[in-house]
């Protein structure tokens, strides 16, 4: 046991011992501040972005080429090369070098008009760096002077430390191997006296965010290992009136309430706001979380997620084939009659009240109040590209996907009424336009819609726009289905009835969907052609081949998404881009 002890210390004190982490550039920043980002690592963040497959392939891209040609892409492209020369190493040595402890930005929000932001840049090679803060100089103030500015750079003394100014307010000062620069030399003097507290507290802790009880909580929320991340806390915004008067309950806008009204509540309970940025081959990602969820929440809220986590928040996204978008949410209309006392002030309920009974009048055998009360919480819309199979001799002049709107109903009498609806409102609109109704079948299931005339003319559609739909309504179960042509409905029939219907826990996701989208785009090339050539000015056969060069891109963008969850104390919004088909 000795000897394998004996060989194991030694061979830990052959091993090079590992360089010391450099310092977190947070220490420089106080705890007073609204909103920091950081970027852990930049090289590697720009190394990831830059290598991404879906970038290479646009730098080829005939659209993108000239926009890399521009006065202020060449400047660029050699303002980083002057660096790379002067600094003896390419751009991402020197910039683990100048930034390898990271990047952060901060600022005390005040009005929004010009506030104080301060930057620290957590470098790892002092020398380096000094040497670069030189350059930097020179090359400023060498271009103030091309442009005849009447600001000059200056340097003067700040508790020791050396400071460059820039004008009447931009400032760096360089304190070891961190850089630090700001909008405001008032900014940039906190900074510098947040350094002096750190280095006067001995060892303890220092009031700044590296400590801060709120951010570490913020980065907790988050998944781990963000290559940039932001936290901003709400106090100064929510003591703005605008905001009190927004995020009351009930609020005097109802529209407001209808369409926000879960994240206005989060917002209303939560100190601050986190986001993630993820970077990866394939993968990109970004993630929002604030610390308030369903516990607590207000009966609005009501209006888009159930109060009991169990009864689920969203169907199955519907993914046909050819699928463009499709999204997926959970809306309960009902709560806005049966508890509108309380979603709704006094006098908004009044006017909803009368509206609502105005309303009902020209409902035949229902009343609105009951069409919302009947009507279900889950509601899904999908779009994907069809060839023109409306069946109509007259094709449009701009073609549309077909796309469908599907709910569900807690009352078999809904369903009902919204079809007595729809023949109402057909048969009054036919006083104005001639359309010809269909009744058929799809296995078990019935459905009917409407053609419109070929023959004769159809008010305000110059361009044939009505022959993209054969508009149809069927009842599958306990969910309504609206297409925009016959055959997209029977699809639709089909995925209701084989799907699975197990609830997903988010109230709200929607996909895209690049090879959809490409497909679309293609379904009118010759648009497509035309707009290419007059914009470019050039022959048809390099227009044909640009074009097919933008296709094939877009159809290798892969497909996005994106979801909102509220578990018992936690608001959830995550953008996920999938890069690869």
């Amino acid at each position: 046991m000795r000897c394998v002890l004996a060989i194991f210390c030694l061979v830990n004190l052959a091993l090079p011992s590992r360089a010391a982490a450099p310092p977190d550039p947070l220490r420089f920043i106080p705890d007073r501040v609204d909103l920091v980002i950081k970027i852990e690592n930049p090289r590697q963040f720009l190394e990831t972005l830059t290598t991404l497959d879906a970038v290479k392939k646009a730098e080829q891209l005939a659209l993108v080429r000239p926009f890399l040609d521009t006065p202020q892409a060449r400047r660029f492209f050699e303002f980083i090369a002057y660096y790379e020369r002067d600094l003896g190493a390419k751009w991402p040595e020197l910039l683990d070098k100048l930034a390898g402890g990271g990047i952060v930005i901060s600022s005390k929000i005040k009005d929004g008009n010009d506030d104080p932001v301060l930057a620290v840049i957590q470098g790892t090679d002092e020398a380096l760096l000094k040497k670069f803060v030189e350059r930097f100089s020179e090359v400023i103030g060498q271009d103030m002077a091309r442009v005849e500015s009447k600001e000059k750079t200056a340097t003067e003394k700040y508790q020791d430390f050396e400071v460059l100014k820039f004008g009447k307010d931009l400032a760096i000062c360089r304190i070891g191997t961190a850089l630090l620069f700001s909008n405001k030399f008032e900014a940039l003097k906190v900074g510098i006296d947040q350094h002096m507290e750190n280095i006067s507290k001995g060892g303890k802790p220092a009031r700044n965010m590296l400590g801060s009880t709120k951010l570490a909580e913020g980065r907790k929320l988050l998944p781990p290992n963000p290559q940039v991340w932001l936290w901003y806390g709400f106090d100064y915004l929510k003591a703005q009136q605008g905001a009190k008067d927004l995020l009351k309950s009930p609020r005097d806008n109802t529209i407001l309430t209808f369409l926000f009204a879960g994240y206005l509540d989060v917002f209303r309970r939560a100190d601050y706001l986190a986001v993630g940025l993820y970077a990866s081959k394939d993968n990109l990602s970004l993630s929002l979380r604030m610390p308030a969820g369903r516990d607590g929440m207000a009966e609005d809220c009501e209006l888009h997620l159930p109060r009991d986590p169990k009864i689920g928040g969203t169907l199955p996204l519907l993914e046909p084939a050819g699928v463009i978008f499709t999204h997926s949410f959970y809306l309960d209309v009902g709560t806005l009659w049966t508890k509108r006392d309380k979603v709704m002030t006094a006098s908004n309920v009044k006017d909803f009240e009368k509206g609502v009974k105005d309303a009902s009048r020209v409902l035949l055998g229902t009343s609105l109040d009951k069409l919302l009360t009947q009507s279900g919480v889950h509601h899904r819309l999908v779009a994907a590209q069809r060839p023109p199979t409306a069946g109509y001799k007259i094709e449009p002049q701009i073609r549309l996907p077909a796309f469908a709107y599907v709910t569900t109903s807690r009352d078999p009498a809904f369903a009902k009424s919204v079809e007595v609806l729809i023949r109402g409102g057909v048969a009054f609109a036919s006083t104005q336009v001639t359309v010809k109704m269909f009744e058929e079948k799809h296995g078990d299931i019935s459905y009917f819609g409407y053609r419109f005339p070929e023959d004769g003319k159809f008010p305000n559609d110059p361009q044939n726009f009505r022959f993209n739909f054969t508009p149809c309504y069927a009842v599958v179960k306990d969910q309504l289905v609206f297409a925009s042509t016959r055959e997209f409905c029977k699809e639709m029939i089909d995925i209701v009835l084989k799907e699975d219907r197990k609830p997903q826990p988010e109230n709200m996701q929607m996909k895209g969907y690049a090879r959809g989208l490409a497909d679309l785009l293609n379904a009118s090339p010759d648009q497509l052609l035309t707009q290419t050539i007059l914009s470019q000015a050039i022959p048809e056969a390099e227009a044909k081949k640009q074009v097919e060069q933008l296709l094939n891109y877009i159809r290798g963008l892969g497909e996005a998404k994106i979801a909102t969850d509220y578990t018992a104390n936690e608001f959830r919004f995550d953008i996920g881009w999938k890069l690869k088909d």
